[in-house]
């Protein structure tokens, strides 16, 4: 019966059947499974593939990978630079027989052919023409065949990428959709990383020139918390609110409404930490939004403003000393001829005559006048200023010489305090008086305008510390506390037009600082004011 069925199967041929179903079956799992490979290859190159990833890391990922399937020994990559096809990177390393940046020629270049075509280009070595340059290069590496994959992206030719091996492969073998398939993944991560690197060279310039600008600049969101700041604005936020997250615009600027400058661009002029900025806002504009917060940038003006009213004070001393020359001239005439003549009878003239008092008060009187306007010549001239060691006592005593007679006869009583021996300054006797007739005449007209019974102004010096200070302090009522901080700032002034510019403080401030002090307020009540001049004493050097 065996023998039977076996006879009609040979006549039927279902053996054969069965054999060549199941060849076909492992035919098609096997390539389905090599498909598989390549697919699950692809995914897993691409997912190693980040932007900002180096062109040697990314070669040698690729090559690792086609390593499973096919002898490759060498992977190259050529980008093209405005139309010139440039060999970008080699790995592994030592197979570089051509030093990257090498520019290949058209029609003269294997590389060439594969961007025209569009195509892959696969080659053995030997069958390859002789014009070709890269020939030269594989020959030397001793490799057998070379495919040049077209890079494209977005419809625009990236360049180049060849691989090529020590082993013969045909074609068919190679899979060439399958590998333009890889050089399109490739392609696309170029130029990723093309945009990438674009989008990080244009940030770091913007933060470069965002951080580079002098100016303090602040960016706020729509509701006015601050979001960005530059280094200069950073600093002042530190010192405004050192342990506030997240800043609000207003507690920079109390005043700012954020509505207002979302809708519009405001210039003004405030007052920040004692300094006199311009602030200037603009809306952000945003794609979506609208507006997406506000831009501001302040500009520290008080320098500026210092060295106006510096330049002002100057010109008019210049005008003062050419006054005070004229003056002098004019007076110094006659006041000789007082002085002379009244000497002259106080010699025929008997000491106990009523006479000779009278002549004796003709003389000094004179004198005074001469001093007065040896005085008065001598703080307006208009020499160039030099620093050498200079008496604080001296300095203030010829200020008030300036000034005593004005003083008293404004029913104003002074005092004076000097403390004996003190050591000197470095710095110029006459912006020193400067400084201390810009005190005194504040002090004298803030006495005048007051209606206190008894009007008194003290002047002090004394050290402490290694510095020398000098106390104006008059009992006129005081400043009002919301204007201190702004007395020393250029053309303030609570005077009548006729009597202040507002330069005098900011003038003396700016003296100052130039001899290494401080100018301040160092009291201010109901009782009167007290002006401080601080400078440093300058000490001898003591050698063994």
């Amino acid at each position: 019966m065996q023998n039977k069925q076996a006879l009609i199967d040979s006549l039927t041929g279902v053996n054969s059947s069965k054999n060549n179903y199941y060849s076909e079956l492992k035919q098609t799992v096997s390539a389905l499974e090599n498909k598989n490979t390549k697919l699950s290859m692809i995914n897993n190159v691409t997912k190693g593939f980040h932007v900002a990833m180096p062109m040697e890391e990314m070669l040698e990922m690729v090559l690792q990978s086609l390593d499973q399937l096919y002898p490759v020994a060498r992977i190259s990559l050529s980008l093209l630079y405005d139309d010139s096809l440039q060999l970008t990177q080699v790995y592994p390393p030592d197979t570089e027989v051509f030093p990257v940046g090498t520019t290949f020629t058209k029609g003269a270049s294997v590389y060439w052919e594969a961007v025209h075509a569009r195509t892959p280009v696969h080659m053995l070595v030997a069958d390859m023409p002789s014009k070709y340059a890269e020939k030269r290069a594989f020959e030397a590496l001793d490799l057998i065949f070379t495919v040049s994959l077209p890079l494209y992206s977005r419809g625009t030719t990236l360049g180049v990428l060849n691989i090529a091996g020590k082993e013969a492969v045909e074609s068919e073998t190679l899979d060439l959709p399958f590998l333009q398939q890889l050089a399109d993944q490739l392609a696309v991560h170029i130029e990723n990383s093309r945009l990438y690197t674009q989008v990080l060279k244009g940030k770091q310039e913007w933060e470069a020139s965002f951080s580079a600008v002098q100016d303090m600049l602040i960016i706020t969101d729509q509701e006015g918390f601050v979001t960005r700041t530059n280094p200069a604005a950073a600093d002042m936020l530190l010192q405004s609110v050192p342990d506030k997250k997240p800043v609000h615009i207003t507690q920079l600027f109390s005043h700012v409404r954020v509505e207002t400058r979302l809708a519009q661009r405001l210039d003004e002029r405030l007052t920040i930490q004692e300094r006199v900025c311009d602030v200037s806002s603009a809306p952000v504009p945003h794609a979506e939004n609208g507006v997406s917060g506000i831009v501001f940038s302040i500009k520290d003006r008080t320098e500026q403003l210092q060295l106006e009213a510096q330049l002002i004070q100057s010109g008019k001393m210049a005008a003062m000393g050419e006054m005070a020359a004229g003056v002098a001239h004019e007076l110094n005439s006659p006041l000789t001829a007082v002085i002379g003549n009244s000497q002259l009878l106080l010699r025929d003239t008997q000491t106990e005559s009523p006479e000779h008092q009278l002549l004796t008060d003709i003389k000094n009187c004179g004198d005074r006048c001469r001093n007065i306007v040896r005085n008065l010549l001598t703080f307006a001239r208009q020499d160039e200023y030099t620093m050498t060691s200079t008496s604080l006592n001296h300095a203030v005593q010829q200020a008030l010489s300036l000034l005593y007679y004005q003083i008293e006869r404004s029913q104003i009583h002074i005092e004076t305090d000097f403390a004996p021996s003190l050591p000197d300054f470095h710095g110029n006797s006459q912006e020193i008086e400067q400084i201390i007739i810009n005190l005194l005449m504040n002090a004298r007209d803030a006495l005048e305008e007051s209606t206190v019974s008894e009007k008194r102004l003290t002047l002090r010096t004394f050290e402490k510390n290694d510095e020398l200070h000098v106390t104006v302090t008059d009992n006129a009522g005081g400043i009002p506390p919301d204007r201190i901080e702004s007395i020393f700032f250029p053309f303030f002034t609570t005077k009548e037009v006729s009597k202040g510019t507002g330069l005098g403080l900011s003038v003396s401030l700016g003296i100052a600082k130039e001899h290494g002090g401080t100018l301040r307020v160092v009291q201010s009540s109901a009782e009167g004011s007290t002006f401080q001049l601080t400078l440093p004493a300058e000490r001898e050097e003591h050698h063994d």
